[in-house]
């Protein structure tokens, strides 16, 4: 592959919201959106995780900020001739020097791609809540406060029609801190 042809596959990633994947690949992660702002939140995903639950409102009527869970949306194209089910998900960083793998998660039961289609799945819960913390899924240390921007590789695995082992992966940056989600600030 031309260097040229591997920038403009990088670009492309990048813009869709991929930092790497697979070229040349029949099936691939085309965009990966981490959405910190609740299943119903009329803005766009944005990879922005807030990590603390801060206290909104005044001294005298403190209100709890607006916090949720963190869901990754994983959007995965299939341009071979068979129907792809996905069955699990996983990712993995690195923070602070320590490499995290995630258990195997399920991604809401199995999702399908179809033959020469695009589907995107709403991976299951990505972090957790307790204690006015964020967890990644599968773990019991909380998200450091100011993490900062880091590289997570998401993956899911499944077959291709009845026994073809299909696996995708891509890597998305995401930025996690204390942000200021109280309304009207």
């Amino acid at each position: 592959m031309s260097r040229t042809l591997r920038f403009a596959l990088l670009f492309a990633c990048l813009w869709a919201g991929v930092d790497s994947a697979y070229a040349g690949s029949k099936i691939q992660i085309t965009a990966v959106a981490v959405n910190d702002l609740g299943l119903g939140a009329a803005n766009p995903p944005i990879p922005l995780v807030d990590t603390y639950q801060d206290e909104c409102g005044t001294i005298d009527e403190p209100s709890p900020e607006p916090f949720y869970d963190a869901i990754a949306n994983i959007t995965v194209v299939n341009t071979t001739r068979e129907t792809v089910r996905f069955k699990d998900f996983s990712y993995r960083f690195a923070q602070g020097g320590t490499q995290y793998s995630s258990p195997i998660l399920a991604p809401g039961n199995s999702f399908e791609v179809p033959a020469g289609g695009r589907a995107t799945v709403v991976a299951s819960l990505f972090m957790g809540i307790d204690d006015r913390r964020k967890f990644f899924a599968g773990d019991a240390t909380p998200v450091a406060i100011y993490a900062g921007p880091i590289s997570v590789t998401f993956t899911l695995k499944g077959k291709r029609g009845k026994k073809k082992r299909v696996t995708v992966s891509a890597t998305s940056t995401v930025s996690f801190s204390n942000y200021n989600r109280c309304p009207n600030s």
